[in-house]
């Protein structure tokens, strides 16, 4: 593969860090199609989100189709992960660290948490790019570098606290 395509291996490893520096127009609007579309059905089914976490048996004396909606979360959440994934590589800890600071800021409430946590995702990636394109400039590090530098140790507390039972008050 190294000698047939070099950059390819390139390519890869950009891909396995995840970061911005290759994104064209052309990508993000493909990508971005995927994700409004995908994000607009969650906020409308958010309501349902909402009804699906008090459990399965709540869910089903209120009326509520738990196999379909729960088929149909995971493949919004698979169609948004992807087409993020798809433009900016593997850049994960922005899914894992949002969506909890969010919940401490606005509860529990899919129809409030789903938005507030895109534009908090969106400002923490934006800040994240910008640190990565600052820290060491004229040279850029991928934005997942840093990411995972913010990440790993608000993991490890997420790991931590929920060990011990308080992950939320």
């Amino acid at each position: 593969m190294l000698t047939i395509k070099p950059d390819a291996i390139i390519a890869r490893t950009e891909f396995l860090i995840g970061g911005f520096s290759g994104v064209t127009m052309d990508k993000l609007a493909f990508a971005g199609t995927f994700i409004l579309g995908a994000f607009i059905i969650s906020l409308v089914l958010s309501y349902d989100m909402n009804i699906l976490a008090l459990g399965d048996d709540t869910s089903k004396s209120l009326g509520l189709k738990v196999a379909t909606l729960r088929f149909t979360f995971l493949i919004l959440g698979a169609v948004l992960a992807g087409s993020a994934i798809s433009f900016a590589g593997l850049i994960g800890f922005v899914g894992l660290i949002i969506p909890h600071v969010s919940r401490l800021f606005v509860g529990y409430d899919n129809r409030v948490l789903l938005p507030v946590s895109a534009l908090l995702g969106s400002i923490f990636t934006i800040f994240c790019d910008l640190l990565a394109r600052a820290l060491f400039a004229p040279f850029e590090i991928p934005v997942g570098i840093i990411l995972s530098f913010l990440g790993g140790p608000f993991f490890i507390y997420l790991l931590i606290k929920g060990k011990r039972g308080q992950l939320y008050d």
